[in-house]
Order: structure tokens, then C-alpha cells, then sequence
């Protein structure tokens, strides 16, 4: 639904500007874009306080209903304090033994079996049912006692 996403950061606020697709077919069901969604997706980058404005229209993937394709939010960051940082004394490492690496078993060469299709296999001796044939035969030797 989201087409392309604008940020700009001017000291500790964010300005958002949103671009969305439109439904290529009635039929589609249409998104509103909500301002939670949005939040969402900018939280992975920014620690959001507050919103401070946001479009007095719908942004979604329709043109009915006032619902447009743009919209911008405005929203308040939360300012990082830079903490200054003292040199750290590196400890010496410790050295480790060499790994051993390991040798690899030789391939095996491919067997009769593995042209075969895997799965069950069928049986090949043929199941005895009776044929329209042998039944008249049993009906021959019936009447003929």
C-alpha cells in the first residue's frame, strides 16, 4: 500500500511525508492508512514522543470518499543525549589453541538403488479377484454334479 516514504529532520522533530499506491481494481478492499501503522514503521528508526500534526484528511489506496494518496505527519523526537565517552584500557586476549578442522568422509559411489523413485513400492504379484470368466466355470461344474 505504501508506495514511498519522505523524512525530514530538523532538530528534534521528523516531518513524514507518505505516498501510497491506488487500488488497481474496484474490487480490492480499501486501506486507510493509520497513524499507529505509521508510527510502527518509524519506530525501528526513531524514538517517537509525540505527534504533532497529522493530515486533516483519510490517506489511503482510494480516490472516493475524500481519501487521498498524500499525507504528512509531523512528530516529535525524543532528543539523545551524547554521553561523552573515556578511552577503555583493552585487556590482552587470551590465546586460544588452533581449531582442528575436520576431514570429510570420501562420497560414496551412487548404488543400483538410487535410480529408484523413492517411496512405497507396489507389490508385483498381481491380487486374485474373480473374473466373469471363472465364475461361469464354477457355475458349469455347480449345475453339472
Amino acid at each position: 500500500m505504501i508506495k514511498k516514504i519522505d523524512k525530514k529532520i530538523n532538530d528534534d522533530i521528523l516531518e513524514v511525508t507518505v505516498y501510497t499506491k491506488v487500488k488497481d481494481f474496484a474490487v480490492h478492499p480499501t486501506k486507510i492508512l493509520e497513524e499507529q501503522y505509521l508510527k510502527r514503521i518509524l519506530r525501528k528508526e526513531y524514538n517517537i514522543l509525540e505527534t504533532i500534526d497529522r493530515p486533516s484528511h483519510l490517506v489511503g489506496n482510494s480516490i472516493r470518499n475524500n481519501i487521498k494518496q498524500i499525507g504528512t505527519w509531523t512528530f516529535r523526537l525524543e532528543v539523545e543525549k551524547q554521553e561523552v565517552k573515556t578511552p577503555v584500557k583493552e585487556q590482552p586476549k587470551k590465546e586460544s589453541p588452533p581449531k582442528q578442522e575436520k576431514t570429510k568422509e570420501p562420497e560414496k559411489a551412487p548404488t543400483a538403488n538410487a535410480s529408484r523413485p523413492r517411496g512405497r513400492r507396489r507389490p508385483s504379484a498381481a491380487k486374485k479377484t474373480s473374473t466373469s470368466s471363472s465364475v461361469r466355470d464354477k457355475m458349469k461344474n455347480i449345475t453339472n454334479k
